[in-house]
């Protein structure tokens, strides 16, 4: 996907954090150009978007109903609760 993933593949150490998801920084800071690029273009094109989305709470809606929000439960109290929240706000959008 981006270049911070290729070049955690490099690393020699596979401590629990080296994931293809998180950037990693050796300890000689070698690779901190690089990683700040990769999380710039990641942010970029990937959360700030999603955040934009949040303006709205019908496109909170929609991102619920698309599963592009897992970390909200529907069956839990508490994503009861914010999903009920959201609705409520959505009605009131004009």
């Amino acid at each position: 996907m981006l270049k911070h993933r290729e070049g955690l593949k490099q690393v020699i150490r596979h401590d629990v954090h080296d994931r293809s998801d998180t950037w990693f920084v050796l300890e000689d800071g070698s690779n901190l150009d690089q990683d700040l690029e990769d999380l710039l273009v990641v942010l970029e094109h990937d959360a700030l978007p999603l955040l934009d989305r949040f303006h709205d709470p019908c496109s909170i809606m929609a991102s619920l109903r698309e599963g592009m929000l897992p970390h909200i439960n529907p069956d839990s109290p508490a994503g009861r609760q914010f999903i009920a929240a959201v609705d409520t706000e959505c009605a009131k959008a004009p």
